[in-house]
Parts: structure tokens; sequence; C-alpha cells
């Protein structure tokens, strides 16, 4: 081994390089203003490789600094090649062990190599005290293979697509063109300040057109004057869950989607987004907007910064550390939807997607276990009467279903999918009636929403299993269910709506 004096890294960056036949021991200390680590990850390194790059940091009490990996290797994460890192605490040393395994040879049986899984070790980070908050003794593993691949739609981040025009000291410029260490402006209590860019990110987001719009990956676009005159300035592309700032608080841009002024742009098959982050959470412009800079709740991993992977942070909170409260509740939001929604119409912005179509119809039948579909004989003030055959022993009750955000908004921040509230079940055979109440009394039951102690009624998700129970299976016999409707949307009709109410 080749051993290292000791560099003093406190508020400077360093760069270490690990390849393949490099075994060195690099010792830094890190002062409380932190510092910068990157290790750079040599193309010569593979599954196979058996030297290990050993760095060791010593740092004082409470030391804020950041660790990235940058490597033209991880673009090669191809034939089943993976890549990972292991974090552990053991009350003294934090320790930070990145792998890669692939296909290779391993020993069989008397010693002949065979095709296996081979793993590597070549960096192995050493870190005194506990910098990341890790719990003692625990150990965790996280996956590299995505920070340089796609992002499927359901799970795009809180970003801004390229183009958008970042409000700094000196002008606009583009998010895609901002770089660590610039500055921005921010504004605290409504007063523009500056900080600086501590980190930049980048991904790309696959469109799931299977999916609700909103799920889908579709960015939001906020067409150019769609807040006031000249807000924004032009128009504006971000992810559904980008927040806009609003009165003192975020509010998720899907929250105010009216089809005219603000939509999702399904012209998007694929897109790259970015996001820029600041020392501390900030309401910045973007566009003449305001708007958040990026938040670390633990979804950094998901983003490329400039080919760099920042490992051992600890995620941050909405409820600790965001600039602003995080608001969804609708009394909040939808007096700004409607507020903006109007001021689409009075200002003529064109209906670029159709509201859905909507009924009260439930289209409430019965599956039973052999797939045979049974409608209602009789309905009557919310009882429902069916007829079942002496082998059925359970039965599907299925009916349309659909989301509050779609039926009365988006600004209702409600995407679970409700069929029809049941309470009162009761069968008759043999001129005898039961009661069935395992809807009532089983929560963890398919197809039906949690028990709501308020309620004997149970919503179900448009396809919910009910236990019959029955006493004599081998007659006919009558059943009964009294239930609630809602509204619900023509999914028939609706193939191409946007999420909308009518």
């Amino acid at each position: 081994m080749v051993w290292q004096m000791t560099t003093d890294i406190t508020g400077r960056r360093a760069n270490v390089t690990a390849s393949n036949g490099n075994n060195t021991v690099t010792n830094f200390t890190a002062g409380q203003a932190g510092g910068y680590l990157n290790i750079r990850l040599d193309g010569s390194l593979s599954p196979s490789t058996t030297s290990v790059q050993t760095i060791n940091i010593t740092s004082a009490n409470n030391t804020r600094f950041h660790i990235g990996l940058t490597s033209g290797f991880l673009n090669g994460l191809t034939n089943g090649l993976m890549a990972s890192y292991t974090e552990t605490y053991n009350g003294r040393v934090t320790q930070i062990r990145v792998s890669f395994t692939g296909p290779g040879f391993v020993s069989g049986p008397f010693g002949i190599p065979v095709p296996g899984l081979i793993t590597s070790t070549p960096v192995v980070i050493n870190i005194t005290g506990n910098p990341f908050g890790l719990r003692n003794g625990h150990s965790e593993t996280r996956s590299l293979n995505n920070l340089f691949g796609e992002v499927f739609g359901g799970t795009v981040d809180i970003c801004f697509l390229k183009g958008a025009l970042i409000q700094t000291p000196s002008a606009d410029v583009c998010v895609e063109e901002i770089a660590v260490g610039d500055e921005v402006v921010v504004y605290v209590d409504g007063a523009p300040k500056t900080d600086t860019i501590k980190w930049v990110g980048k991904s790309t987001c696959l469109i799931r057109s299977d999916v609700p719009d909103d799920e889908a990956g579709y960015p939001v676009r906020i067409m150019k004057d769609a807040i006031s005159n000249g807000v924004p300035s032009a128009d504006l592309l971000v992810t559904a869950e980008h927040c806009l700032f609003f009165d003192g608080k975020f509010i998720p841009a899907r929250m105010l989607v009216n089809g005219r002024s603000i939509f999702f742009d399904k012209s998007f098959t694929s897109y790259d987004y970015y996001h820029i982050e600041t020392e501390e959470h900030s309401v910045i412009k973007a566009n003449g907007m305001l708007t958040e800079s990026y938040l670390d709740t633990g979804n950094r991993s998901s983003f490329r910064g400039g080919k760099v992977v920042y490992i051992g942070q600890p995620a941050k909170s909405w409820e600790n550390d965001s600039a602003a409260p995080l608001t969804t509740a609708p009394e909040a939001v939808e007096p700004i939807f409607k507020e903006i929604e109007e001021r689409s119409k009075t200002h003529s912005f064109a209906l670029v997607q159709q509201p859905y179509r909507l009924t009260e119809d439930a289209g409430v039948s019965l599956l039973t276990q052999s797939g045979l579909t049974l409608e209602p004989i009789r309905q009557t003030n919310g009882h429902l009467v069916f007829i079942i055959q002496g082998d059925v022993q359970s039965v599907r009750i299925l009916s349309r279903a659909s989301r509050p955000y779609d039926t009365i908004g988006p600004y209702w921040d409600d995407r679970r999918s409700f069929g029809v509230a049941v309470s009162d079940v009761h069968i008759f055979e043999w001129n005898e009636k039961t009661s069935i109440t395992v809807h009532q009394d089983v929560q963890d039951l398919e197809g039906w929403h949690a028990l709501d102690d308020s309620n004997e009624a149970r919503w179900t998700n448009g396809n919910a299993f009910l236990p019959l129970n029955r006493k004599h299976p081998e007659d006919q016999a009558i059943l009964s269910l009294k239930v609630q409707t809602g509204t619900y949307v023509l999914e028939e009709e609706n193939n191409n709506a946007s999420s909308l109410s009518a």
C-alpha cells in the first residue's frame, strides 16, 4: 500500500481517483465549515477488480460536507452490471462502501470455474462520527443503477423543464445552464436576497400514458400571463409536483390545472428535467413567477448532477426545512384555483383539455367466483337486490369508481378511487335473514377502503371482495345491499380527457 499525508479539505474541494490496481489510502480532515470530496471512478474498474481505494476522513463534530461520485464508468451499467453503495454507522465511524456486481466466473464443484455473479468493492470511505445522521448499527444499501437512466412517470420529482429562466442578480438564466457556485435571487418575507447554488440535478422522465394524467409524468404548462399580466413572463413547464408560491404557501402545480391557462402538456413522451438547490430551501423566481428551489426529501438519488452522484446526505422534510408550508388543503387551494380559472376564462385562454363527463350512476353489479355477472333485480332508495345461485359463496361488488381529484376538481387533493359505500348487507335463504358484517369488521379486506369509525358505511374501490358465509349454499338466495353512490367519470367517453371537473 502507498500511504499519503493527511490533507485538510475544510471549505475546499478535493478529488480522488479509484482505478484498477490502485490500493492507495488517502487521509483527509474536515472542520466544521465542511468541504466537498469528489471520487472519480475510473473506467478501468470492473466487478473483477481486486484493488481497494480507501479514504479516511477525520471530521469535526457537526461537520457538513458533501461526497460525490463522478464517472464515465456508470454510463456502462449494462449487461447485468449493477452498482450500489452501502452506508453503515457503528457508533464511532460512518462507512460507505461502493460496490459493483456483474457476470463472471465463480468457483464451482471441485474448484472448477462456473458462470456466476462476482462483486468488487473498489471504494471504501471511513468517516469519524456520524455526519449523515445514521442510526447506530443500521446498514442500508442503495442502488446506483437508476442514476444515469430514465425515470418513469409516477416517480417524477419536483423540477423544472429545460428553458425555465431563473432570476439571478445579473440576469435571468436558463435552469440547465446554472452551475454549482452560481448565485440566484431568493425571496425572504417578500424581500429579494441572494443565495448560492450548492447542487444541480438532471434526470429524464418517460411518460406512462396508461395512468391518470397527474401520475403519468406529463409536465404542467403554465401559460404566459396565467397568474397575472407578465406572470409568468413566458410559458413555464414544470413537473406535476413542483410547487408554486401563493400567499405564503407552496401549492403543487397539478392542483391548479384548469385546462386553459394551466394544463398537462400531453405532447411529450419523454423529457429531461432539472432542479437547483440553494444552501437553504428558498422561494425563487422562474419566468417571473414565484416558485421553489430543490428540497432534498430523500429523492436526490433519482438525479444525475453533471454526472455526479451524491451520497451520505440526510434527507430533509417539508415540516422542518421548507421555506414555506406545503399546502394541499382544499379550503386553502380552492380560492386560488378559482381565481386563476376565472382569469383564464375572462382573458380568453383557449380550452386545451376538455373536462370530464360525469354521471351519478354507479353501475353496480356482482361477480361470482365462477365469473357470472349478476345485475340487480330491484333498486329502491339505495337498496339493491340480487338473486344468488346455490353454489355462490362469495361475490365481488363491481361499480364505477372515480377520484375526488377528477370529479370535484384538482384542488381537492384526494386521489383515491371510490366506488360505492356499502352499509347493510343481508342474505335471505330458507325463510331466514342473516346479516353479513365482514366488511364492517375486517380491516384488511380486498377492494375496500379503510374502516371509518364515524360511519357504518364502507367505501369500495369499485371491485370489492365480499364473503357470504352462507349456511345453505345448495339453495337459491336473495342478497340485499344498501349502498351510497357518488359522482363518477364516464370512462368510456373520456379516454383522452384530462383530470378536470365538469
